[in-house]
């Protein structure tokens, strides 16, 4: 369960008593790095938690496309989560226990979705009270699940790559925490693409800024000011202490479109669905905008594959064809390319239309924060 108090600091107001006063000058330099490694925890499991959120989203959505029942109907009626995706977490350390706690907290993913491989399952006891599966088995985890957490030490890299290889598949996302890996050697090494890895950019300047390390960094999550600099995009997040590349957010899009590609949804839905599950747009026709559709073009290289067989035309083409306006109707179902997510950059036009447009941006932003405001009053009691 999240939990349900917050840690209180009692000498907060006792200089004599903070863990500084005992530092020597040269200790004291060495102060930025707390703030840092905190910052980081804390904007790390955010766009963790916004990332399986979106999925999550995108997966409810295709499911209804694919059971366009009367009991899918009911299912979204109801506010239920129609293909919720199995979250796996393989490696359970400090970070490790911070992202099942955040995900518990803001309801990103219910226990019984939640899988934990880890050297120690008797370290993280207090997780199987609460329903969630912890083992010691890489493999069996990779397997169930549709969204790998990656959150193993650097020297564990090479025994994890073994035991997940073969059990990652097209329809799945690798997110990697795992620090001095590059997403190319990972992807090397799996012989695997759909892989999300956030880049994590900091000076010397800002990790002295103000910053709250007496709070957990899930905590740190009910202040709205701070969320909102954890957004990639946001005009604010070099004022954190750390922030993330936007890049990252044009990975996440391009891992939800191979997600509803490999189900065989076509690229106009695709884009529809996630024009919803991005940007919480207005439903009338003077506000709503066609988002992504209008700019979700990546560079050819970055196709890995074609899943389903192209329409007859020139190859020249295919990507206009792939982006065809709502508006218009196609001959033929079209679907997306299946994209290498890890070869995807921060030049994509995608990226370049979000941080230009304040109107998009805005939208962007406001789906960001909805996913802590929702636990707020929780957090608070």
């Amino acid at each position: 369960m999240a939990p349900k108090n917050r840690t209180v600091d009692i000498a907060a107001n006792l200089p004599s008593l903070q863990f500084e006063n005992a530092l020597t000058p040269q200790q004291h330099c060495l102060l930025p790095l707390r703030t840092r490694t905190h910052a980081i925890t804390a904007v790390s499991v955010a766009n963790a938690c916004y990332t399986l959120s979106v999925l999550n989203s995108v997966r409810s959505e295709v499911f209804l496309v694919k059971n366009a029942t009367r009991a899918a109907d009911r299912i979204m009626q109801y506010g239920l989560e129609g293909d919720p995706a199995r979250v796996g977490i393989i490696g359970c350390g400090r970070f490790g226990r911070q992202l099942v706690r955040a995900l518990l907290t803001f309801h990103v993913c219910k226990p019984e979705n939640l899988f934990i491989s880890t050297r120690r399952p008797e370290s993280v006891v207090e997780f199987k009270e609460d329903g969630i599966s912890i083992e010691f088995d890489n493999s069996n985890v990779a397997s169930k699940c549709d969204v790998i957490f990656l959150c193993c030490l650097p020297s564990a890299i090479n025994e994890v790559v073994a035991d997940i290889k073969k059990a990652l598949s097209l329809e799945k996302i690798l997110y990697s925490f795992v620090s001095g890996l590059t997403t190319t050697k990972l992807k090397n090494l799996l012989n695997f693409s759909n892989i999300i890895k956030p880049e994590l950019i900091w000076t010397e300047e800002s990790s002295r800024k103000p910053w709250d390390i007496t709070v957990s960094p899930v905590f740190t999550l009910d202040n709205r000011a701070i969320v909102e600099r954890f957004c990639p995009i946001s005009p604010q997040s070099s004022e954190s202490p750390v922030w993330l590349d936007a890049g990252l957010v044009v990975k996440i899009i391009a891992a939800c479109i191979n997600y509803a590609t490999t189900q065989a949804v076509t690229s106009d839905v695709a884009v529809e669905i996630c024009n919803k599950a991005f940007f919480m747009l207005p439903q009338d026709g003077v506000e709503r905008e066609l988002l992504i559709e209008e700019s979700f073009k990546f560079p050819e290289e970055a196709i890995l594959m074609n899943l389903f067989e192209e329409p007859e035309s020139d190859r020249t083409t295919y990507l206009e064809q792939t982006n065809v306006s709502m508006n218009q109707s196609s001959p033929k179902p079209v679907h997306f390319p299946y994209w290498s997510v890890a070869d995807i950059g921060a030049g994509a036009e995608l990226l370049d239309n979000l941080q230009m447009n304040k109107r998009l941006r805005k939208y962007f932003l406001r789906r960001f924060c909805s996913i802590f405001e929702r636990s707020a009053a929780m957090l608070n009691f």
